[in-house]
């Protein structure tokens, strides 16, 4: 029965959907400045700052043209870190896939845009990040649309919610018509996704060595009724999350 179902959906998604895969990846979204705070570029100055999955490096090198001593861009794709060493060279600005171990806790500032839904380990990410931190250093993080938005299944939200909709089985089987990198569930594709739910992301903070300074999260195109009717995780467009490491560790 369950393999009828995964026939009859991958069908489905067969005969309606495609993707295009030569349309060239982009980072059409909002600015540093418009997702935190307006004087966010003045935060910027002067400071080590890390770029938590950097993709394309938009934010690395905006934050080195801000006046950064020095913005590195992380990103585990190392396909994306050798494109993005060609493509932007200031003297202040660069990239890696890890972080490189003379660095360590030393950043001023780290910031995380639309990639903490895609990361395989967020805790284990968090980690790493308090790590990277000097004491009193602060965590900038954005991320959605988490997994119970209408389109929290990024390329697998084919229409509003299909992600809930059809089994991961279909869905990837659809997605392997287009993609020939042996993904078997949402995990494995490129840049991966997580499926954790906001109170999820929300239990990790909280279990982390930070202090949550701030816990926010944007309703659908600014719709509080909206998220009140369905509910934060239904009707979340972005969570923001600013964190600090202590000055002092107890």
């Amino acid at each position: 029965m369950t393999n009828m179902i995964n026939d009859l959906q991958f069908a489905y998604l067969k005969k309606k959907y495609h993707i295009d895969t030569s349309a060239p990846a982009s980072e059409n979204r909002l600015t540093l400045d418009k997702i935190f705070v307006d004087d966010f570029p003045s935060k910027i100055k002067d400071k080590f700052v890390v770029d938590f999955g950097c993709g394309l490096g938009g934010d690395t090198e905006a934050m080195a043209q801000w006046g950064a001593k020095l913005s590195l861009g992380l990103e585990i794709r190392p396909e994306l870190v050798a494109d993005n060493l060609e493509r932007i060279q200031l003297p202040n600005c660069t990239f890696a896939t890890t972080l490189p171990e003379n660095l360590q806790s030393q950043a001023d500032l780290i910031i995380s845009i639309d990639a903490f839904e895609h990361f395989d380990q967020p805790a284990e990410m968090l980690k790493i990040m308090y790590n990277c931190l000097r004491p009193g250093g602060e965590a900038y993080i954005s991320f959605g649309p988490t997994w119970y938005h209408p389109h929290g299944g990024h390329a697998f939200s084919v229409f509003p919610w299909s992600h809930l909709l059809f089994t991961e089985k279909a869905l990837i089987r659809w997605r392997n018509q287009f993609y020939h990198d042996g993904a078997t569930k949402f995990n494995e594709v490129a840049g991966g996704l997580n499926q954790l739910s906001i109170a999820d992301f929300e239990k990790i903070f909280n279990e982390s060595p930070f202090e949550i300074i701030e816990l926010n999260c944007k309703p659908i195109k600014g719709k509080k009724w909206l998220q009140k009717l369905l509910g934060r995780e239904f009707a979340t467009s972005m969570v923001l999350v600013r964190l600090r490491k202590p000055l002092a560790i107890h």
